[in-house]
């Protein structure tokens, strides 16, 4: 009995020494985890901030040193991943191991070397991937006046303004903002696409030189015609609020300017700006022309309310013009040439024109939209204004003959 006591004793004690063995292991295991768990979330707290610092205005020095720190990040992940696979490895068995020949292992390892360099590919491309996305929230940062905001600025003001006044009256702040609204984007772009350029495809090795190097020239021409796109979006609907020839003429020269210097990273969209500001240039021109045309079918109108729907001609400004004419003739020597054209019934413009005041102030807004042609003027809006002036002098000469027959009408 002693003896079995004694055995019962010394098997107790060594469970339980055991299982305060087991505890502490456990609980060093519970220790590890935690630290583990810990850097693993340190390490991401780490990849969120430098992702927010690539979002603010840094130079190129900051910016390299950012990636290079996101690289690093990026080189633990891979080792983490080699030195799982080194453990998986080393869990089989040995009698499977010493059944692989020398040509199966070295058919094993390379596609390990594979899948490796396949990791770090994709590790490259999501970190290319990163850095746009952390570069077009500064783009689009809310402290610089973005383009749709700027036509929302535009579009209220030009409600609030007088209908009274001239539409191109007032368009200097306007236009203004939005020349360095267009000179922000295009450094900012710039910076961006040079950034990415001097980071990610500098020279490598010759065994990537085939494969790894075009993926971020892919990437950064996806990423300029994405932004090119915005920009001429954005550009097209800003134009509607533009009513002056002059503005939308430095609106088109900063806008080249923008074109030719994505020029250099291979991203020239020049051919694309023509044709968005010949379709304003053309609408500018003809809302001067139906102003005109409203103006004289208004005018008509009013004159033969008030009773005054005669010839609406005043003969005293036609002989107040020949004698001007004629004075002026006695002193030069083109005086006789004058006189003849004024004889044969030649019109001696603006005087004749003038002679009839509602039909002078048709060709003063016809000439006021010839005008806004001529200080942006672009090929391909010569053939809309061409069909537009024939359309206006058609509506100008159906009014006029309808006046003519409420004038002439009996009562």
């Amino acid at each position: 009995e002693r003896r079995h006591s004694m055995q019962h004793s010394s098997q107790h004690a060594e469970e339980s020494r055991k299982e305060k063995t087991h505890q502490v292991r456990q609980g060093g295991e519970d220790v590890i985890l935690s630290v583990v768990s810990s850097l693993r979330s340190r390490e991401n707290d780490l990849l969120h901030h430098l992702l927010s610092r690539l979002g603010g205005s840094i130079t190129m020095p900051h910016c390299l040193e950012i990636v290079t720190a996101l690289r690093r990040l990026n080189g633990v992940e891979l080792e983490r991943k080699r030195t799982r696979a080194t453990l998986r490895q080393s869990l089989v068995p040995n009698r499977l191991v010493e059944e692989i020949s020398h040509n199966e292992k070295i058919q094993e390892v390379l596609p390990k070397e594979m899948d490796i360099e396949q990791a770090h590919s994709a590790m490259e491309m999501r970190l290319m991937v990163d850095f746009f996305e952390a570069r077009d929230s500064w783009l689009r940062d809310s402290s610089s006046i973005g383009l749709n905001d700027l036509a929302a600025g535009a579009g209220a003001q030009d409600r609030d303004r007088n209908a009274s006044s001239d539409a191109g009256s007032g368009n200097s702040l306007d236009c203004e903002l939005l020349l360095n609204t267009i000179d922000r984007i295009r450094t900012r772009t710039f910076e961006v696409a040079t950034q990415f350029l001097a980071i990610f495809c500098g020279t490598s090795s010759s065994q990537m030189q085939t494969s790894l190097q075009k993926q971020p020239f892919t990437l950064l021409s996806m990423w300029l015609s994405r932004r090119v796109q915005h920009f001429l979006q954005s550009l097209e609907s800003q134009l509607a609020f533009v009513n002056n020839a002059a503005t939308l003429r430095d609106v088109l020269d900063a806008s080249n300017f923008f074109a030719s210097s994505m020029g250099r990273v291979g991203a020239d969209f020049q051919c694309l700006l023509p044709p968005m500001f010949e379709v304003r240039i053309a609408s500018i021109v003809m809302r001067r022309w139906s102003n005109g045309v409203k103006s004289l079918d208004v005018t008509l109108k009013v004159c033969r309310e008030a009773g005054l729907a005669g010839p609406l001609s005043s003969t005293a400004t036609i002989s107040v013009g020949r004698s001007i004419e004629v004075d002026n003739g006695e002193h030069g020597a083109d005086a006789g040439a004058e006189d003849d054209a004024v004889d044969i019934g030649t019109p001696l413009p603006p005087r004749r024109m003038l002679a009839s005041p509602p039909l002078a102030r048709f060709i003063n807004a016809f000439l006021d939209g010839l005008n806004e042609a001529r200080r942006c003027l672009l090929p391909g809006s010569s053939e809309t204004l061409r069909r537009a002036s024939i359309q206006v002098f058609s509506s100008v000469d159906a009014i006029l003959q309808a006046n003519e027959r409420v004038v002439l009408a009996p009562g």
